[in-house]
């Protein structure tokens, strides 16, 4: 898809991601794979995630680039640590 060439890639996840509420339009299958996101990208999907109610599938497959933070740990633990506030999951 292409969104690191975004200027905002926070804004077009939020597009993609973050519009679900109770309503059942919404995007359930989404790829996002070999798009490389920062760990901060990640956890800002991780709580898109955890608030929409319309997703069932989502494809991460090589997103993450090395972690600025802490080199040994990807940049994916930022992502699932915030599926633990999940409301559908």
């Amino acid at each position: 898809s292409g969104l690191r060439s975004a200027m905002d890639v926070k804004r077009c996840l939020q597009r993609l991601v973050g519009h679900s509420g109770q309503s059942r339009k919404g995007i359930a299958v989404l790829d996002l794979g070999w798009n490389c996101f920062t760990d901060d990208e990640l956890k800002f999907l991780g709580e898109l995630v955890s608030n929409n109610r319309n997703l069932r599938q989502l494809g991460l497959a090589n997103c993450a680039a090395s972690s600025q933070k802490n080199q040994s740990i990807s940049p994916c633990v930022y992502f699932i640590e915030q599926l633990v506030h999940g409301v559908s999951l």
